[in-house]
């Protein structure tokens, strides 16, 4: 019986679904601590980002997700983002993942932010884990 639960564990763990939300789920411990480098890890390079909360609004190419991180944290003290649980479809070496976020920003000048949404979000798989190469932030 032991080794049945075992077995049910690993396969679990090692399905699609699970590791490709993996890069999700450092985005928003990333997003939480403020850390661009955490952000920017999760994503390919090049990468493609479409937030309206902060300008450009679009962010593509090479080193996009460090700019986008940048430009999202500057004069930002404090982060909140909340997420649902996320919808994820992969096919092959492609994720489409859906996930319902709520978040704030406080700023080091007194003024705050906040949303509700979802991020759309394309994942990659590469040779030793999945990437995400598109980000596009869409207000509920």
């Amino acid at each position: 019986m032991l080794a049945l639960f075992s077995l049910a564990c690993v396969t679990v763990l090692e399905s699609p679904s699970v590791k490709a939300a993996v890069p999700i789920r450092l985005l928003y411990i990333g997003m939480n601590e403020i850390s661009v480098k955490t952000v920017a890890q999760q994503f390919a390079d090049p990468a493609k980002i479409t937030d309206n909360t902060v300008s450009p609004l679009v962010w593509e190419g090479k080193g996009a997700a460090l700019r986008w991180a940048h430009d999202l944290f500057q004069g930002v003290k404090v982060v909140r983002v909340f997420r649902q649980d996320e919808a994820i479809t992969v096919h092959g070496n492609e994720a489409d993942i859906v996930v319902p976020v709520e978040w704030t920003l406080q700023y080091h000048d007194g003024h705050s932010a906040t949303g509700k949404g979802k991020w759309r979000i394309v994942e990659s798989r590469g040779p030793h884990s999945w990437y995400i190469t598109s980000l596009a932030w869409t207000r509920s």
